[in-house]
């Protein structure tokens, strides 16, 4: 097993189950990112902060003017 993907399981995972604490030092989670397994983590947002977001994108996506869209471009 590739040295990233077991720094993968590792940081979350347990024979007991989920993990609480994830504890991965620098250079291992260094590794595990250049192999393509981990990545930096996102951004803690509100309850609040996630709902302006949903909603802004659904504004830009907004399903009948798509359609409307997509039935003029064919």
């Amino acid at each position: 097993m590739d040295k990233g993907l077991k720094t993968l399981f590792d940081r979350y995972w347990t024979s007991a189950g989920w993990k609480d604490d994830y504890d991965t030092s620098e250079e291992d989670f260094a590794i595990a990112k250049s192999e393509g397994y981990m990545f930096d983590d996102m951004p803690r947002r509100t309850h609040g902060e996630m709902l302006f977001l949903t909603f802004s994108v659904f504004a830009v996506c907004w399903i009948p003017r798509n359609a409307r869209a997509m039935s003029k471009s064919s």
